[in-house]
């Protein structure tokens, strides 16, 4: 007697199933992806933030003063506060503008008078960061603008007393109502931040609130 093969086909509910398996995987993959990217991001970002204090040092071994520039007292409530409730940042704040930026690449004849470039990075680009030059000559003035594409907000000690408000409050310590409240950076003569992928900064919340979560700093 012959032995006969059965054939049995997949039912709908086990194709359902398989399609649901391999969609939830895909979906893993796609998650995994860009939390390794968006992680990628924030190293580069960080990596511009450590170049740029490491550069201000530099200017400050050589000179004995910190560079500055021309906007002092900038808001660091960010790109996308409408309210503007916003603490301003007060004494020694300044964003990474042409201005900023050309002490540190040897334009500024005033502030640096032997035009000694203390800081040098990429073009920018899109998710990495760099120098947005004024015009394609690469000796013209640039911004340096974070990997989200906003300049960078940086304050220094100009007082050289060993010691600056952060630019939010400390954990735990409620609101911050002017640059008195807000935590205490020692040691440093340059701390920085970035806005982040959401260009928004609370400056009246701890840097660990959920509003502040995009943010990067240098300390």
């Amino acid at each position: 007697m012959k032995l006969q093969t059965l054939k049995k086909g997949f039912t709908l509910v086990e194709i359902m199933v398989v399609i649901a398996i391999v969609a939830a995987l895909a979906g893993m993959s796609t998650v995994g992806a860009l939390k390794v990217k968006k992680k990628g991001t924030e190293v580069a970002g960080k990596a511009l933030m450590m170049e740029l204090s490491l550069a201000v040092e530099s200017f400050y071994d050589e000179y004995g003063y910190l560079p500055e520039g021309a906007n002092e007292g900038v808001s660091f409530s960010g790109q996308g506060d409408a309210s503007s409730a916003a603490l301003e940042a007060g004494e020694g704040v300044f964003y990474t503008d042409a201005d900023f930026m050309a002490v540190l690449l040897g334009l500024d004849e005033e502030q640096n008078p032997d035009k000694q470039v203390f800081f040098s990075a990429n073009a920018y680009k899109k998710g990495k960061g760099g120098l947005l030059y004024e015009s394609n000559a690469k000796d013209s003035k640039a911004i340096l603008l974070d990997p989200w594409g906003a300049p960078y907000v940086v304050r220094l000690d100009l007082d050289q007393d060993g010691f600056m408000p952060a630019f939010n409050p400390p954990a735990g310590g409620g609101i911050a109502t002017d640059a008195d409240s807000l935590q205490l950076i020692r040691g440093k003569k340059i701390i920085v931040m970035s806005f982040g992928d959401d260009g928004y900064n609370n400056p009246t919340k701890p840097a660990v609130n959920k509003d502040n979560k995009g943010n990067l700093y240098s300390y």
